[in-house]
């Protein structure tokens, strides 16, 4: 072995033979030299060289330094060890009010479940109700199933209206006045504005004219049509404030309310609440003129508990039609004179109204309403 070798403290020790190989001279000589170990600290060295070297001087810097180093590894174990009891409080706390929470969601559960069983009884019992209602109101309807219940079949109503026109017609004769220019001198300005205007639902006047209703009182017009005309005003005011109207018997507030219950049906199923309509009235069923007025009345009532809907058109509807001797809408006054078939007055246009269209829609049977 070299000298070198000999004092150096990091030669390798000798391979120790085995078994199977036996060293060389050879292996001895090629095997290269292994690194010497060098210390990770500046202080210390394992080569024996080293020791003849005197040790390094700690200067008071590097020593306030590593104190100082040591001081803030401490702080900041001191910091974490203060995080760490924090975040243990914190978890304490959300772990008690989770408790707490838990708590009220069990509570709550068993109210909702509380609430439920009321719910499921109140619902058998309002079940239960409604069926009794049911069977209640088929034996109530069981005996008026049929339109003819209550106003009669098809001919019987056109009767019925026929005998309301006449009576309305005597009424109007016997109350008119004599004739119309001496009623309209008798009214003041703001009178005879009002007359004229309520003139108008019944009549066609004449604009253009100084007299919007001079044709009235020229001729013998002036004798008929008083008449005629109070005819058409009461004619139009019977059907448009009682027939027209299925609730008018009601009053307000009922009526009103009727007619909301009757619209929103309506809206939802047509057919149905024309039934509702019919079944309801069936169930809810000192001058000359309230006999008159009261048997309007019950007309309306029976016509509106059938199943089928009328359509009132008065002089505002029929001011476009034109008369015709085969028309089945326009019918000519007695006043014209006019024999059956006869065309003298065909083409003529509406003078006056003394008595609604009344249109009929539907089926007994509550179809048909187009």
């Amino acid at each position: 072995m070299d000298q070198d070798d000999s004092a150096s403290g990091n030669s390798p020790p000798p391979l120790r033979p085995s078994r199977h190989h036996r060293p060389s001279n050879r292996d001895e000589d090629t095997r290269p030299e292994r690194p010497r170990w060098r210390p990770w600290f500046p202080f210390l060295s394992r080569d024996n060289s080293d020791d003849e070297r005197e040790p390094p001087t700690i200067t008071e810097a590097q020593i306030r330094e590593l104190q100082n180093q040591v001081h803030d590894a401490h702080t900041r174990i001191r910091l974490l060890e203060s995080e760490t009891q924090d975040a243990h409080n914190a978890a304490q706390e959300a772990w008690a009010k989770l408790r707490v929470e838990e708590e009220a969601n069990r509570r709550l559960h068993k109210a909702a479940r509380s609430i439920e069983s009321e719910r499921d009884t109140m619902s058998a019992s309002i079940q239960k109700q409604e069926a009794q209602i049911r069977q209640v109101q088929a034996l109530a309807f069981g005996s008026i199933g049929g339109d003819s219940w209550a106003a009669g079949d098809d001919g019987t109503v056109r009767a019925d209206l026929e005998g309301l026109q006449a009576r309305i017609k005597s009424w109007a004769k016997k109350h008119a006045v004599d004739n119309m220019s001496d009623a309209v001198k008798g009214l003041s300005p703001d009178e005879h504005a009002a007359f004229i205007q309520w003139l108008g639902e019944v009549v066609r006047l004449r604009p253009g004219a100084g007299n919007p209703i001079q044709h009235l009182e020229s001729g013998s017009m002036n004798k008929r049509s008083p008449a005629m005309c109070l005819q058409g005003l009461l004619a139009q005011h019977i059907y448009a404030a009682i027939i027209s109207r299925p609730f008018f018997a009601l009053g307000d507030p009922g009526e009103e309310v009727m007619n909301k219950v009757y619209s929103g049906i309506h809206q939802v199923n047509v057919s149905e609440s024309h039934l509702w309509r019919a079944k309801t009235l069936r169930l809810l069923s000192d001058l000359d003129l309230s006999p008159l007025l009261h048997q309007a009345g019950t007309l309306s009532t029976r016509l509106w508990s059938r199943k089928t809907i009328l359509r009132i058109q008065g002089l505002a509807q029929l001011r476009h039609e034109r008369f015709a001797a085969r028309s089945e809408l326009l019918r000519a006054h007695p006043l014209h004179r006019l024999y059956d078939d006869d065309e003298r007055c065909d083409g003529w246009a509406v003078g006056v109204v003394t008595h609604p269209a009344v249109w009929g829609y539907g089926s007994g049977d509550g179809r048909e309403y187009g």
